[in-house]
């Protein structure tokens, strides 16, 4: 489902997640890209991901729609009660984060049991070299992971 580009509100990611169908699906994409429904959004988002019972796969799509530290941990905390689900793909892309989203999304990441392909885009999020040893770290305890992408660029890293 592509809703990029459409002016959602919160108020039209919480419409989403309670009106989408998606008990019976395996595999869910959703591109939110360039909407500005910032962290009450992105809470609203993850209310639909319990209700996603039986998905293997997760294609997120959620750059530069207004979000902070705040709103990925509110996503990350219904992200995580996937445990089903075998691959998710990320893209959290041109929002601000820091040391707390990378934390909130290091939980979500160990509480998904079954996962085994990850592909996460940072890209341009302005994360420091605290947030991505953190992020290395939670890579690092992730031991049935087989397939690991991940696209940080353009970012405040050192370049030390």
């Amino acid at each position: 489902l592509s809703l990029a580009d459409t002016s959602m509100t919160a108020d039209s990611c919480e419409a989403l997640s309670a009106g989408l169908p998606c008990s019976d699906l395996k595999y869910l994409k959703l591109v939110l890209d360039r909407n500005n429904f910032g962290d009450d959004g992105m809470v609203a988002v993850g209310k639909l991901m319990p209700r996603a019972t039986k998905v293997e796969m997760l294609d997120l799509r959620l750059g530069n729609v207004g979000k902070t530290d705040a709103g990925v941990e509110g996503l990350c905390l219904d992200l995580g009660k996937m445990s089903g689900l075998r691959e998710l793909r990320l893209y959290m892309q041109d929002d601000k984060i820091s040391l707390k989203a990378v934390e909130a999304l290091g939980g979500a990441f160990m509480s998904m049991k079954a996962l085994r392909l990850l592909r996460i885009n940072l890209d341009r999020t302005h994360m420091d070299d605290e947030a991505f040893a953190a992020l290395c770290a939670i890579f690092g305890k992730l031991q049935d992971i087989t397939l690991l992408a991940l696209w940080a660029r353009n970012n405040g890293l050192s370049s030390a």
